[in-house]
């Protein structure tokens, strides 16, 4: 990635304080939550949850997580799935 569209990309994700976080609960059901993220300038996303969550629970047993990061405004076209 150069380092205009990674600048772009960082300045994107930053502009944003909430993400849609989706994992796999042990039964195999998908499981989504909206969680509050920070970025860093690695382009690591993290957000914190009580240890007792679904979402602790599913990222104990398999570590794979999506997430979804963009502007919740009525007509906006662009996010960023992660």
């Amino acid at each position: 990635m150069d380092r205009i569209a990674r600048d772009e990309l960082l300045r994107l994700l930053r502009q944003e304080i909430y993400a849609v976080e989706a994992s796999v609960s042990s039964d195999g059901a998908p499981q989504a939550a909206l969680v509050g993220v920070v970025v860093t300038d690695e382009l690591e996303i993290f957000f914190d949850t009580l240890g007792s969550s679904r979402k602790a629970a599913n990222l104990r047993k398999s570590p794979r997580v999506a997430m979804v990061l963009g502007p919740m405004s009525v007509g906006a076209l662009r996010t960023v799935q992660y």
